[in-house]
C-alpha cells in the first residue's frame, strides 16, 4: 500500500472522530442542562410544599399531678452566710496561680 493512502486514511478518522466527539459532547450537554432544569423545578415544588406546612404550637397544661415526684434534696434553696469577704477570695485565687 502507499504511504500517501494509509496517511490519508489516518486524517479522515482523525477528523471523523473529532467530528463525533463534538456531537457527542452537545447532546451531553443538552441532556444535563435539561436534567438541572427538571430538578430545579423539582426543588421548587418541594420548596412550596415545605413553606405550606403550619405546626401548631398553642398549648395549655391544666394540670400538673406532683404526687409522684421524688424529692431528692432537702437543703435546695437553702442560703448560706459566710465570713469571708472579697481580699480572701482575692487571696486564695493568687496562691493558686503560684
Amino acid at each position: 500500500m502507499d504511504s500517501n493512502f494509509l496517511l490519508s486514511i489516518l486524517l479522515y478518522l482523525n477528523i471523523v472522530s473529532f467530528i463525533l466527539g463534538y456531537l457527542f459532547s452537545n447532546i451531553r450537554a443538552t441532556t444535563y442542562a435539561l436534567d438541572n432544569k427538571y430538578d430545579k423545578n423539582i426543588r421548587q415544588k418541594n420548596s412550596n410544599i415545605v413553606s405550606t406546612i403550619n405546626i401548631e404550637d398553642d398549648k395549655y397544661v391544666v394540670a400538673i399531678d406532683t404526687s409522684n415526684i421524688e424529692k431528692k434534696y432537702d437543703t435546695l434553696g437553702d442560703v448560706k452566710q459566710t465570713t469571708e469577704n472579697i481580699s480572701n477570695s482575692i487571696d486564695k485565687l493568687k496562691n493558686l496561680k503560684r
